[in-house]
């Protein structure tokens, strides 16, 4: 991806400008369909707060959508290019704090069958489809999905990282109500999410011995659940976005940065121009085998923290 606008922009509003040529009116078409099939799917009898919620995504999309078509002829970009972020920032403050409190993924999950043990003959055919089947209903309940779907129109760093770690810490204080749906609880589908709690187990680093724990916790099955969705949420909708993102951020901010060289211009300034400085610096230093090493021992982190979050 190049970096668009000119070199003599502030890197924030040429971000901005690239995204929006790119992904802006994909992603925003995407969310606005995606959250009008939820809203078909769970209903008129939804909560009013369940309905703010979305309402607040519809119209979010809608103006940005607006906005852009209005500043598409501006060769800079217009106010657009400047504030883009900020349609997307109210979206995103709405999942963190409004979310967890209609809890979204419940809603749906709640209007779900359990599992009705279909797998049990034991042929590989029914064991692959029920364990398919659980794994989209734990990705949906962890709401990963829809961190993901947001980390997909992007903000800078600066902005993103903050507020998507909010939207988990807030999004796992209820996950034990979303792992009492039918469709998560029955005996079926918490032999299928113990398995994936033992498999996830294997990334520990017994964290939880250091800081004075038990090394093997024994959790009740929804416990384990939690642990589950939590870990699913802080890894594929935070974490790993985060560093697919500063990858991608980093390496327009160095393009931005040798082209206001080139001009003669002033390094940008400020703790924003650090931030992407260091992590300049941290790229060039990381082999492909030591950036391997360090995600490894995250995503071991990740569920260690998962654990503490459910005891």
């Amino acid at each position: 991806m190049s970096l668009l606008g000119a070199p003599d922009l502030p890197f924030g509003q040429r971000f901005n400008l690239t995204y929006s040529a790119s992904l802006s009116v994909i992603m925003d078409t995407l969310t606005l369909a995606v959250t009008a099939l939820y809203w078909g799917r769970v209903g008129l009898a939804a909560s009013p707060a369940l309905h703010a919620f979305l309402a607040i995504h519809i119209l979010g999309c809608s103006v940005e959508l607006a906005w852009r078509w209005q500043c598409r002829k501006a060769s800079d970009g217009g106010s657009y290019a400047r504030f883009r972020e900020l349609p997307s920032l109210i979206m995103r403050l709405n999942d963190a704090l409004l979310g967890p409190v209609v809890l979204w993924p419940r809603v749906l999950l709640d209007r779900l069958p359990a599992a009705n043990g279909s797998d049990a003959d034991g042929s590989t055919r029914a064991v692959m489809a029920a364990a398919a089947r659980h794994a989209s209903l734990l990705l949906f309940g962890s709401a990963s999905t829809g961190q993901a779907l947001a980390w997909a129109k992007p903000l800078r760093l600066c902005l993103a990282v903050p507020i998507h770690l909010l939207m988990t810490v807030q999004m796992a204080r209820k996950f034990p109500q979303v792992c009492a749906a039918a469709c998560l609880s029955s005996p079926a589908a918490q032999r299928h999410t113990s398995a994936a709690f033992r498999l996830l187990g294997t990334l520990r680093y017994d964290m939880l011995r250091v800081l004075g724990s038990d090394a093997q916790p024994k959790l009740s099955p929804q416990s384990e659940c939690a642990v589950v969705l939590t870990y699913l949420d802080l890894t594929l909708g935070c974490l790993l976005p985060a560093l697919v993102q500063a990858a991608a951020e980093t390496r327009l901010y160095v393009q931005h940065s040798a082209e206001r060289r080139r001009l003669g211009l002033p390094r940008e300034r400020g703790w924003q121009a650090r931030v992407h400085d260091e992590l300049a610096e941290l790229a060039q230093a990381l082999s492909w085998p030591q950036a391997a090493i360090m995600l490894w021992v995250t995503l071991g982190v990740a569920f260690d923290l998962a654990l503490l979050a459910a005891k």
